[in-house]
């Protein structure tokens, strides 16, 4: 009884704010767990919609690979098979149409296009009903327009087919006529000739082109105000624009000596030794090579035609028919004499001959040249080496037009012999918006090549059916060109998704396992057939580039490839061994709401809007957005804009009072998803739910591709939840409650929290492993000073002076952290987001990474070339019992505590400047930084989450992952931050009232949308701090724009809501007056209640840490009344957080 009496007596001294204190509790990883479940549950309603789901009937189909090859195979084909009968078509016009074509009568330039509206299908300003011409400024005097047979055709086309883009017939001549009509802003700068397009279909064999460029001091000769140098410099990067990633190219400059591009030590260096292929990259830095040379020096042509016959022959063909060409350009005479014939004859004659010589002369002292005559004639060499094919050198007198001479290169190796199957082209990034594009293309002839007609191919919606392949959890499909190059995979980016410079990745560089070289040589080959080998599936983490990946090895995986007609293109579906896919069986829709409320609130809005933080929302109901995955065709869900009209037909069709959709049809399963989805809604909307009071979003999403929001918003066009990090990062922790760290919600909450939980298919048993597949995944929002308050509730040592606590995810993210919840030193953008534990606590996370707790890894990402490294936090429960790494006695001091069925884990750590640990901070940048570079690979190296380059060679365009085995990084999320949505509130009328009149900090932190204000507009200490919304106070000082604009209103000059302080004051004396009365009735309380059970001889009730938590008759302490000492003390203890969900759990 002593010592009881002394605890308590020492715990009294304590909450008066003596100096004597003690800590009566430690934290517990099972608490937090608890407390998850709780908002999972009670908040979010996990349990009760997966029980709802497991009431519904589920069929659980095997995939049929084999016919799912064939289906997919017959699609795309079908896709192709539209746009070459177009093609065809125009052909046929132009053929029959050639000899009518004239040069005078109306231009009809694009340049001078008037008239044009924007048009959702071509991304721009277009008229449907009309056609340009774009001349070249060095197209011939005696140049021939297309006739309007040729529009008529493309517009009869577009009629035919509303999904074509542009289509075009580029001529010899340097014209181009284009439909539908564009405006171009120069009249003479496009010339079709020298667009790849143009060149690929002219000269289907690909190329290796050397460009040998004179840079002697003659060529700072002047010619109408530009420099030779200037002028070569500009022809040599058109010879550059005409190539595709098919061919390969090189460059020499010379003058007393001969130079080669030497590369860059970050990038590559294999230019001065190889030629390389033509992709976006190397094309990029080869023209800012050209740009840095300058004239000096002689003009030894011998040893440039030694450099660039040295490219060639460090570039072996592999047995590949290849045209070869050395154009060598020069404005003076040899300082060598004709050491360049000798170098051509030896050099050539050990190439059989094959390669071809081009020169070009500028200047007055080459007119005329023998040895520039005999260099392309190669008259040393002897035809017994193999043909020769002798060229005419070219003298330009008009320097204005050496660009277009030199980049008519290809017409020597053109062939008049009809081409009947399309050319493809290597995917490019279109110039008019439309996105990445192949164009099919068909040379035309009479005699010889009079100009090449092609119609635009969005690559999107080419390969949409492979992109959007989504069978199973193991299973995938790919496309590949003829070359092995993978034009879609799901560890690349979309096609949507590409930069403007994308990089060509092989198949081989994604699909490394034994045996699949093998199926990709075969698919090269244009073959079908199926093979089955182990191979590794990698999934994200989460955000991939913070968090990594996990993989999964020795998957049995069942190839099957088939060869997509009319062009060089194949498909492979891979899968998995036993991968099936759940599928719901019939269910009846109601006609209300409740069912479907579609998200366009802008278009349509049968019931009452409110003000949602920043966004018009709907509290009565959720709001469901069908995504591109929801979609039969999605290429043409991201081409159309929803109007009133779709907005009408999806209401009936989701509510069952139609049976289809004609506009835009969907998949099969996405009204049956929608359908079992209301569960959540009925949940949400619950009278007896009080969640909104503390979480700002709730969501359920479905594999088929819907998404349902509570309160229901609008959500952007371009939103997918199956890409987003909440997504990924629970699928990659099925069966746990699953946390983000913080992060800015872009409708106007501030910073939130995620937590998400997976739902399985349903069983009638209500049993459930990981092993079952996901249906859906629900999620909840909620503020960082929500999570706060509710962990230093539960840990009331995290409160003290002496201990702080914070909380870290599976990657070392920081979820909460002291800091987090302080008043920053710029609170428009508070240093909370991408955190890592390295930033905020080194000593620990070294401790931890000796400890073997913390370790790193890393991925290839080989859009980026880059090895994104990570670290991936993971506590052995046979090393540390009970998953606690206990270091509380040691430096630095601290506790982690894993919190079970969760990513996240809970540290408690001393305060003491004695115990802290090393104050040496770990390679970080500052928030959110994750496009650092590493500064070492050392596994032990403390360093925030950073790239290294990855083995890629650049020449080849090739990885090499011999050395840096990693797995691959799936692709980035989509940055959506930019999207603009309609439906953006003005109403004042809120949907859910914050209540931010608690005088208390920690009621105030679990209000969402208010803050805790203790700074004033002048940067003064509020002398009372006070809660209010975030509109008053961002992040705790009055007066701070947000990141959403918003203007703060109903504050004082002084910058508080009124006079409050001195009341304020006045009752502080009674506050603590009354804590000290309750404290001392609790402890005699307590006191009298245990020498009662003393006295008693049954032993208590066993109360397990559930119970107390979240049973439904369980305990739920009430926080000590010392937790609300001050100005704002209320007279009585709060309700604890577990009071809150007390309601949610009747329902």
């Amino acid at each position: 009884m002593t010592w009881q009496f002394y605890k308590y007596c020492v715990l009294f001294m304590w909450c008066v704010d003596l100096t004597c204190k003690c800590y009566g509790q430690s934290i517990s990883g099972l608490t937090l767990s608890n407390q998850l479940k709780n908002i999972v549950n009670n908040g979010l309603g996990a349990n009760y919609v997966q029980n709802e789901f497991d009431k519904l009937a589920y069929t659980s189909y095997p995939l049929d690979g084999p016919a799912l090859i064939q289906e997919l195979g017959t699609t795309l084909g079908s896709k192709f098979q539209s746009r070459i009968t177009a093609l065809k078509n125009i052909k046929q016009v132009v053929e029959q149409q050639y000899s009518s074509f004239s040069s005078s009568g109306s231009t009809k330039q694009c340049c001078s296009s008037t008239g044009l509206e924007y048009n959702a299908l071509f991304k721009g300003q277009v008229d449907v009903n009309d056609y340009c011409n774009m001349i070249s400024g060095t197209a011939s005097s005696g140049r021939k327009l297309a006739n309007a047979a040729v529009y008529n055709q493309m517009k009869a086309n577009l009629n035919a087919d509303s999904t074509l883009k542009y289509q075009y017939y580029g001529s010899e001549e340097g014209v181009l006529i284009n439909y539908p009509k564009i405006k171009q802003s120069s009249c003479t700068s496009y010339d079709p000739r020298y667009r790849p397009w143009y060149v690929e279909t002219a000269t289907p064999k690909p190329k290796d082109v050397v460009i040998v460029i004179d840079t002697s001091g003659s060529m700072g000769s002047l010619y109408n105000g530009r420099s030779y140098m200037a002028i070569a410099q500009d022809a040599a990067k058109t010879v550059l624009e005409t190539l595709n990633p098919n061919d390969k190219v090189g460059i020499v400059a010379f003058s007393s000596t001969a130079r080669r591009p030497p590369g860059q030590a970050s990038t590559s260096t294999c230019y001065s030794s190889t030629l390389a292929l033509a992709t976006p990259q190397n094309i990029k830095y080869l023209k800012s090579y050209i740009s840095t040379l300058y004239p000096s020096g002689g003009t030894y042509y011998g040893l440039a035609m030694t450099a660039a016959f040295e490219l060639i022959k460090n570039s072996p063909l592999y047995g590949e028919m290849r045209d070869q060409v050395i154009i060598f350009l020069t404005d003076g005479v040899p300082s060598d004499g004709n050491s360049a014939l000798s170098v051509i004859r030896d050099q050539n004659h050990a190439l059989n001959n094959r390669v071809v010589v081009m020169t070009f002369g500028i200047g007055s002292s080459v007119k005329t040249s023998a040895i520039l005559t005999s260099m392309g004639k190669q008259d040393l060499n002897s035809v017994s080496y193999g043909p020769i094919r002798r060229t005419t050198y070219t003298w330009v007198s008009d320097l204005d037009n050496l660009r277009s001479n030199m980049a008519g290169f290809y017409s020597f190796f053109s062939s008049s012999e009809e081409i009947i199957d399309p050319i493809f082209s290597v995917p490019y990034q279109d110039a008019f918006g439309i996105g990445l594009v192949t164009s099919a293309c068909l040379p035309i002839y009479f005699g010889n090549l009079k100009g090449v007609a092609c119609v635009d191919i969005p690559v999107s919606e080419l390969l949409e059916d492979a992109t959007y392949f989504q069978q199973g959890e193991l299973s995938y499909a790919f496309i590949t060109d003829s070359r092995g190059r993978a034009l879609t995979h799901p560890l690349l980016p979309k096609p949507k998704d590409k930069g403007d410079d994308p990089i060509f990745v092989f198949a081989a560089d994604l699909e490394r396992s034994a045996g699949a070289e093998e199926i990709l040589a075969s698919m090269r080959r244009s073959e079908s057939g199926n093979k089955t080998i182990l191979s590794t599936r990698s999934f994200a983490r989460g955000d991939v580039n913070k968090e990594g990946v996990h993989t999964r090895s020795g998957v049995l995986s069942h190839y099957f490839w088939y060869p997509i007609g009319y062009n060089n293109f194949s498909v492979c579906i891979v899968v998995g061994d036993n991968d099936r896919q759940a599928r719901l069986n019939t269910l009846s829709a109601s006609n209300d709401a409740n069912t479907f409320t579609y998200h366009r609130l802008d278009l349509k809005n049968s019931g009452t809007t409110c003000k949602h933080f920043q966004r018009l929302a709907r509290k009565d109901t959720s709001t469901v957005m069908l995504t591109a995955t929801a979609f039969k065709d999605p290429y043409n869900y991201f081409e159309r804009n929803d109007s009133l009209s779709d907005v009408n037909a999806y209401e009936l069709y989701f509510r069952g009072q139609s049976n289809s959709l004609s506009s835009n049809p969907v998949k099969d399963n996405v009204r049956k998803s929608v359908i079992a989805t209301k569960v959540g809604n009925t949940f949400w909307t619950s009278s007896s739910n009080t969640a909104s009071s503390y979480v700002v979003w709730r969501a359920i999403g479905t594999i088929e591709g819907i998404m349902r929001v509570y309160p229901g918003v609008q959500l952007a066009k371009d939103y997918n939840h199956q890409l987003r990090p909440w997504w990924k990062r629970t699928l990659a922790n099925k069966g746990k409650n699953t946390v983000s760290a913080p992060y800015l919600d872009t409708w106007g909450s501030g910073y939130i929290i995620t937590l998400a939980y997976a739902i399985y298919e349903g069983r009638a048993n209500n049993q459930h492993t990981t092993n079952d597949q996901v249906v859906a995944i629900m999620s909840a929002d909620f503020s960082v000073t929500y999570f706060y308050g509710m962990l230093q509730e539960k840990f009331t040592d995290c409160r003290s002076s002496m201990y702080s606590c914070f909380v870290m995810d599976s990657s070392g993210y920081l979820v909460i952290h002291d800091d987090f919840v302080s008043v920053p030193s710029n609170p428009a953008k508070p240093f909370i987001e991408g955190i890592h534990l390295m930033v905020k606590e080194p000593a620990i996370a070294r401790d931890l990474i000796s400890k073997n707790v913390m370790t790193t890894s890393a991925c290839i990402n080989f859009e980026g070339i880059q090895n994104r490294h990570y670290w991936t936090v993971s506590v052995s429960s046979v090393t540390y019992p009970g998953g606690i790494v206990q270091n509380i006695n040691g430096v630095p001091s601290y506790e982690l505590h894993t919190v079970a069925d969760s990513n996240v884990f809970v540290v408690i750590k001393s305060t003491d400047a004695a115990k802290v640990g090393p104050s040496a901070s770990c390679n970080c940048q500052d928030s959110g930084q994750t496009d650092t570079q590493c500064t070492s690979t050392s596994v032990s190296y403390c360093q925030c989450p950073c790239w290294t380059k990855a083995h890629y060679l650049y020449c080849n365009n090739t990885f090499d992952t011999s050395s840096d085995n990693w797995p691959t990084c799936p692709p980035k999320v989509p940055d959506i931050s930019s999207v603009k949505l309609e439906a953006k509130s003005t109403s004042k009328a809120v949907c859910f009232d914050a209540g931010c009149s608690k005088s208390d900090k920690y009621l105030c932190y679990a209000s969402a949308g208010c803050n805790w204000c203790t700074i004033n507009k002048d940067n003064s200490v509020i002398s009372s701090p006070y809660c209010a919304n975030q509109d008053v106070c961002y992040y705790g000082k009055v007066g701070q724009s947000s990141p959403y604009n918003t203007t703060s209103n109903g504050i004082t000059d002084n910058g508080e809501e009124g006079n409050l302080g001195g009341i304020y004051i006045a009752i502080i004396v009674v506050v603590i007056l009354l804590v000290i009365l309750a404290i001392a009735g609790g402890i005699y309380r307590h006191l009298r209640k245990t020498a009662i059970r003393k006295a008693s001889q049954s032993p208590p009730a066993v109360m397990t840490d559930r119970d107390s938590d979240l049973g439904p008759t369980g305990y739920s302490p009430e926080p000590h009344p010392a937790l609300y000492t001050g100005s704002h003390a209320p007279s009585a203890p709060p309700p604890s957080y577990d009071s809150m969900y007390m309601q949610e759990r009747k329902t």
